[in-house]
């Protein structure tokens, strides 16, 4: 009798554990479904991690890549990502796609076991994959307050959380709607003459706020972006997104100190991520601070896929230090690893072989020129190396 009572314990472990898996396997495919249908760009789901590149197995379908971790104790979590570049309803049904595809599952293995004769075996199994789905659809559809935290360190809330937010901007009048689809369309100022009348009649407003702030970012208005970034905070806590635009607005303005200051303050109390990161040691080159940017794109490259472009950038700090040979192996890393060409990697490959091969170097330069690469050094390498 206990070598039956272990057996069956096991199977009902091996069932959660398989069930939890699968049915937030099919909750996070109802959200990518409805975002392929929706959008035009690639959608990424992940089961078992908030988005962890290590340790998957991923499968590519067409726009859809799938990854999923084989982590017994986060097969209940998942996400997918898509471009949010959508309409209001666009976004209600890709948000609520996931819920629901748990509840249809639910609900049809709930008509399978009352409708159909199963062995007391085979309820046993449909009972575990019904009940996490049930489960799946309630903690997902139930607004949670507490985020939960990406692997990049971005918080986001569930599914329930999300959808009460998308009421509230539902409700805007629709001199925001008319303001966010001039955004889109590139007429700015049409755009920030509607949300700035609108901050005038009420000024705490998040969305307006954050609508303005986006403005400015698009026409790369920085001295703008930083005094409304200014008035923000007065009435909200920022987002690390808009944390991130302020962070580039001052980069641009040479405002370096300020930045680092602050993306630093973030992460002392644990609330760094990725591009809290990058963009501290972005602000560090700048300053020339390369013993510590090269601490911060260290951090960066140390996963079992290591990004091109922090590789790019610790492979220029080693050469600022002296470490030429790093250096060299490092940008040809990036260089082979690159997805997607960037000018930012090939003008500091250009830097690195400066000194090394002039051909080479002026071959990455021109590189960097044709991808429409913007440093103010860049036209100067060229014409030296060219005369």
């Amino acid at each position: 009798m206990v070598i039956i009572g272990i057996l069956i314990a096991l199977v009902a472990i091996v069932g959660i554990v398989s069930s939890r898996l699968i049915t937030t396997f099919f909750h996070e495919l109802g959200h990518a479904i409805s975002a392929l249908f929706f959008t035009k760009d690639k959608v990424v789901m992940y089961v078992g991690s908030y988005g962890d590149p290590k340790n998957r197995f991923q499968i590519n379908l067409n726009r859809l890549q799938i990854n999923i971790s084989f982590n017994i104790w986060n097969l209940n979590i998942g996400m997918c990502a898509h471009k949010a570049d959508t309409t209001f309803f666009q976004a209600l049904i890709i948000l609520l796609s996931g819920p629901l595809m748990s509840l249809i599952i639910g609900v049809s293995l709930f008509i399978m076991l009352t409708k159909t004769h199963f062995t007391d075996g085979e309820k046993f199994i449909i009972a575990i994959f019904m009940v996490s789905s049930f489960w799946d659809f309630i903690i997902n559809i139930i607004p949670r307050s507490y985020p939960a935290k990406l692997y990049d360190g971005t918080l986001i809330f569930n599914d329930g959380k999300q959808f009460t937010r998308l009421l509230k901007k539902s409700i805007l009048p629709n001199e925001y709607f008319e303001a966010l689809s001039f955004c889109r369309e590139g007429k700015y100022e049409d755009s920030k003459k509607l949300i700035s009348e609108l901050i005038s009649k009420e000024k705490k407003n998040r969305f307006y706020q954050e609508l303005l702030l986006d403005i400015y970012e698009a026409e790369k208005d920085y001295r703008g972006l930083i005094e409304a970034f200014d008035t923000y905070m007065i009435y909200y806590k920022p987002s690390k997104k808009y944390i991130l635009k302020w962070a580039d607005a001052k980069i641009a303005m040479h405002q370096y100190d300020e930045v680092i200051n602050k993306l630093t303050n973030l992460i002392y109390h644990g609330k760094g991520n990725y591009d809290i990161h990058f963009k501290r040691g972005k602000a560090l080159i700048e300053l020339g601070e390369y013993k510590d940017a090269l601490i911060d794109f260290n951090s960066l490259t140390l996963g079992a896929e290591e990004d091109p472009l922090a590789l790019a950038n610790r492979a220029y700090c080693e050469f600022r230090l002296g470490f030429i040979k790093e250096a060299c192996e490092d940008i040809m890393d990036a260089i082979e690893t690159i997805k997607e060409p960037n000018g930012e990697i090939y003008f500091f490959a250009g830097i690195i072989f400066e000194t090394i091969d002039k051909k080479i170097a002026l071959d990455y330069f021109r590189k960097a020129e044709e991808l429409k690469y913007n440093h103010h050094g860049l036209a100067f390498n060229i014409s030296q190396l060219e005369r």
